[in-house]
Protein backbone atom coordinates (compact mmCIF):
# COMPACT_ATOMS: atom_id res chain seq x y z
CA UNK A 1 0.00 0.00 0.00
CA UNK A 2 1.23 3.19 -0.77
CA UNK A 3 1.05 6.37 1.38
CA UNK A 4 -0.37 9.56 -0.20
CA UNK A 5 1.22 12.85 0.28
CA UNK A 6 -0.83 14.99 2.71
CA UNK A 7 -2.16 18.17 1.67
CA UNK A 8 0.59 21.09 1.86
CA UNK A 9 1.15 24.47 0.67
CA UNK A 10 4.41 25.56 -1.27
CA UNK A 11 5.26 29.18 -2.07
CA UNK A 12 7.86 29.73 -5.26
CA UNK A 13 9.15 32.79 -5.62
CA UNK A 14 10.69 33.17 -8.90
CA UNK A 15 11.14 36.09 -11.49
CA UNK A 16 12.76 33.72 -14.23
CA UNK A 17 8.99 32.84 -16.37
CA UNK A 18 11.33 29.94 -17.98
CA UNK A 19 11.60 28.65 -14.28
CA UNK A 20 8.09 29.89 -13.04
CA UNK A 21 6.47 27.87 -16.10
CA UNK A 22 9.03 24.79 -14.99
CA UNK A 23 7.53 24.99 -11.65
CA UNK A 24 3.42 25.35 -12.85
CA UNK A 25 3.95 22.41 -15.34
CA UNK A 26 5.72 19.99 -12.71
CA UNK A 27 4.77 20.89 -9.19
CA UNK A 28 1.28 20.19 -9.27
CA UNK A 29 1.86 16.94 -10.84
CA UNK A 30 4.57 16.05 -8.18
CA UNK A 31 2.24 17.47 -5.34
CA UNK A 32 -1.51 17.20 -6.63
CA UNK A 33 -2.60 17.76 -2.69
CA UNK A 34 -0.56 20.88 -2.28
CA UNK A 35 -1.52 24.74 -2.85
CA UNK A 36 0.94 25.81 -4.71
CA UNK A 37 1.30 29.99 -5.26
CA UNK A 38 3.76 31.54 -7.36
CA UNK A 39 5.15 34.92 -7.25
CA UNK A 40 8.09 37.15 -8.97
CA UNK A 41 9.61 39.29 -6.39
CA UNK A 42 10.18 40.09 -2.51
CA UNK A 43 7.00 42.12 -2.29
CA UNK A 44 4.73 39.97 -3.38
CA UNK A 45 6.16 36.73 -1.50
CA UNK A 46 5.57 38.94 1.36
CA UNK A 47 2.08 39.55 1.08
CA UNK A 48 1.27 35.79 0.44
CA UNK A 49 3.13 35.50 3.91
CA UNK A 50 1.22 37.64 5.34
CA UNK A 51 -1.78 36.33 4.66
CA UNK A 52 -1.05 33.71 7.30
CA UNK A 53 -0.93 30.55 5.00
CA UNK A 54 1.31 27.98 6.35
CA UNK A 55 3.91 27.20 4.18
CA UNK A 56 5.85 23.88 4.52
CA UNK A 57 8.26 25.07 1.59
CA UNK A 58 9.16 27.85 0.04
CA UNK A 59 11.14 27.82 -2.47
CA UNK A 60 13.44 31.24 -4.08
CA UNK A 61 15.25 32.98 -6.11
CA UNK A 62 18.66 34.39 -5.20
CA UNK A 63 18.16 37.13 -7.49
CA UNK A 64 14.61 38.96 -7.86
CA UNK A 65 13.54 41.60 -9.97
CA UNK A 66 11.42 43.94 -7.63
CA UNK A 67 8.04 45.18 -8.42
CA UNK A 68 9.92 48.30 -10.06
CA UNK A 69 12.25 45.98 -12.47
CA UNK A 70 14.95 46.32 -10.97
CA UNK A 71 17.31 43.16 -9.74
CA UNK A 72 17.88 42.85 -6.25
CA UNK A 73 21.14 40.85 -5.67
CA UNK A 74 19.96 40.41 -1.99
CA UNK A 75 16.30 39.67 -2.74
CA UNK A 76 16.31 36.08 -1.74
CA UNK A 77 17.54 36.32 1.30
CA UNK A 78 15.50 38.96 2.05
CA UNK A 79 12.46 36.27 1.56
CA UNK A 80 14.29 33.87 3.60
CA UNK A 81 14.39 36.47 6.45
CA UNK A 82 11.08 36.76 6.03
CA UNK A 83 9.45 33.58 6.07
CA UNK A 84 11.73 32.54 8.76
CA UNK A 85 10.31 35.37 10.99
CA UNK A 86 6.56 34.31 10.44
CA UNK A 87 7.29 30.44 10.69
CA UNK A 88 10.45 28.60 12.32
CA UNK A 89 9.76 25.26 10.73
CA UNK A 90 9.00 25.88 7.26
CA UNK A 91 11.60 24.46 4.74
CA UNK A 92 13.22 27.38 3.41
CA UNK A 93 15.29 26.44 0.07
CA UNK A 94 17.19 28.90 -2.31
CA UNK A 95 17.67 28.39 -5.84
CA UNK A 96 20.45 30.64 -7.98
CA UNK A 97 21.81 30.42 -11.39
CA UNK A 98 24.78 32.78 -10.18
CA UNK A 99 26.18 30.36 -7.07
CA UNK A 100 28.76 32.53 -4.93
CA UNK A 101 30.07 31.15 -1.77
CA UNK A 102 29.25 34.40 0.61
CA UNK A 103 25.70 34.19 -0.83
CA UNK A 104 25.54 30.41 -0.15
CA UNK A 105 26.56 31.85 3.87
CA UNK A 106 24.33 34.55 3.58
CA UNK A 107 21.40 32.13 2.96
CA UNK A 108 22.26 30.00 5.76
CA UNK A 109 22.76 32.40 8.45
CA UNK A 110 19.35 34.20 7.60
CA UNK A 111 17.58 30.39 8.17
CA UNK A 112 17.55 28.56 4.74
CA UNK A 113 17.36 24.76 5.00
CA UNK A 114 19.03 24.26 1.68
CA UNK A 115 21.12 26.34 -0.89
CA UNK A 116 21.01 24.47 -4.59
CA UNK A 117 22.54 25.88 -8.23
CA UNK A 118 20.33 25.40 -10.70
CA UNK A 119 19.52 22.11 -12.28
CA UNK A 120 18.21 23.47 -15.64
CA UNK A 121 21.62 23.00 -18.22
CA UNK A 122 22.90 26.74 -18.95
CA UNK A 123 22.09 26.97 -22.03
CA UNK A 124 18.27 25.94 -21.36
CA UNK A 125 18.02 29.25 -18.70
CA UNK A 126 17.19 32.88 -19.85
CA UNK A 127 19.91 35.28 -20.69
CA UNK A 128 21.10 37.73 -17.85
Amino acid sequence: MSESIRDGSILIVEDDPTYRNTFEELLPKLFPKFKIIIVKSFDKAKQTIDQNIPFDIVLTDMRLVNDAGNVELIGGIEVVKYARSKDRLTQIIVITNHPQLGNVYGALAAGASYYIDSWLPRDARTPD
